[in-house]
């Protein structure tokens, strides 16, 4: 009978214990931004990748409304699938494969770019492969979920009532980040933006036009 060693033993409670954290993940990302460093486990493309540690900078970006294109050969049935999932690189499937076409991996805040990025790719796919390719969409809320395939048609009409769900920044008109990272220009408007520049812009604007107001105000008293 056959018994693992000593070495196989420790590979296999190594690869349980990363996989745990992999499905930790969203508690680390939602449950704990305060702190600055924290042990982030997630799957690359090339396997098994640990991070360590990210940043503020690395929290902001992964608050930011994103949809991320990823090729997919999906467990247990083999489908080839070209998804796009809502979130970062961080919350895509693990089945993903090696980046070979351009926008594989990237990250976009625009559902409408990311399908065509991703259509683009399975007709890339589908002629070197000569395989059944399909696109998928959809959300793994930070879990494994596969997306089963779909149309270019369907995947356009989802990106496209995605995009029109999200919040725009009043400034850029670029989807807004969560609500701790938005910014304002002043106090009274209610406006919201996606950075500091937006709103830095508009509250230099709303000074001009005050200024510009006060000088035409003063010309016809005179």
């Amino acid at each position: 009978m056959w018994f693992p060693s000593k070495t196989q033993w420790a590979v296999i409670w190594i690869t349980l214990f990363f996989s745990i954290f992999n499905r930790m993940k969203s508690f680390f990302v939602i449950v704990m931004p305060p702190i600055r460093f924290v042990l982030l486990f997630r799957y690359s493309c090339s396997g098994l990748a640990v991070t360590v540690p990210f940043d503020c900078d690395d929290l902001e970006r992964r608050r930011k409304v994103m949809f991320t294109v990823t090729r997919q050969r999906q467990f247990p049935d083999g489908e080839n699938v070209v998804e796009v999932s809502a979130g970062s690189f961080d919350y895509v499937n693990p089945d993903c494969l090696v980046a070979k076409y351009d926008g594989e991996g990237q990250e976009f805040t625009d559902p409408r770019e990311a399908v065509e990025t991703a259509i683009e790719i399975v007709r890339q796919w589908r002629k070197d492969s000569h395989s059944r390719v399909s696109i998928g969409v959809g959300s793994t809320l930070g879990m494994t979920l596969p997306f089963s395939p779909d149309t270019f048609a369907h995947a356009r009409a989802w990106a496209k009532q995605t995009w029109e769900s999200l919040e725009k920044c009043s400034g850029c008109g670029d989807p807004l980040p969560d609500s701790r990272k938005r910014w304002h220009a002043n106090e009274w408007d209610g406006l919201e933006y996606c950075s500091e520049h937006c709103a830095t812009r508009a509250a230099e604007f709303d000074e001009e036009q005050d200024e510009e107001f006060q000088s035409e105000t003063i010309e016809e008293e005179n």
